[in-house]
């Protein structure tokens, strides 16, 4: 009796992490679509206002931003620090980070125009790593919803 409900927990438990790691692919599309509306905001803002990036994030508020406490942590150390220390918490990968690292990077000596043209490209790039997300997730969803389904069903015939 011990021995099914070790295996039945173990089953559980894998198939629960299974559905995590799904969990987390959702979370990346709601942080690139924050960001979006981040830089758009930001592109707005310069546009009409001439406004710095620095006195931009100053006064902006995201509730999915300020949440995952990127928003505090880019006010105190900057965007890049902010992207490294917090992309496992908003799930981005390593190619949303280099992308939104390099737009932070360049130098900031556009005004006007120009730097708006700058952030729509930077907004489009991430819309397309949003895309293939969103195309991607259904998919990946229910491979990791699988593989832990699998896993403690394969772990619970070796304790068996």
């Amino acid at each position: 009796m011990l021995k099914i409900t070790g295996v039945l927990i173990i089953t559980i438990s894998a198939t629960i992490a299974g559905y995590e790691c799904a969990g987390s692919l959702k979370k990346r599309v709601l942080a690139l679509e924050a960001i979006i509306r981040m830089l758009d905001s930001l592109k707005d803002k310069i546009t009409y206002f001439n406004i710095s990036l620095n006195d931009f994030l100053n006064e902006y508020s995201e509730p999915f931003l300020d949440s995952s406490g990127f928003l505090e942590k880019a006010r105190e150390r900057g965007i890049t620090n902010a992207l490294f220390s917090l992309s496992d918490k908003l799930c981005l990968t390593d190619g949303d980070i280099k992308l939104l690292t390099r737009f932070t990077q360049e130098p900031a000596a556009y005004t006007g125009k120009l730097e708006a043209q700058r952030i729509e490209y930077y907004i489009k790039e991430t819309e397309k790593n949003l895309d293939e997300a969103k195309k991607s997730l259904p998919l990946k969803t229910k491979l990791f919803c699988s593989l832990g389904l699998l896993s403690g069903i394969l772990t619970a015939v070796l304790i068996i």
